[in-house]
């Protein structure tokens, strides 16, 4: 049925969205890290 294909394509293009923010997480911490040095965190 189309309902179920267009839940299939979310499902999928979720699955995408979320696999490249988890892939893109470290890259983006460390440029906030080093755009952020001279303010301390801790």
């Amino acid at each position: 049925s189309p309902l179920f294909a267009v839940l299939a394509v979310f499902d999928l293009l979720g699955a995408l969205v979320i696999w490249t923010v988890l892939q893109n997480k470290p890259a983006i911490e460390v440029a906030q890290e080093t755009h952020n040095d001279p303010a301390p965190q801790h």
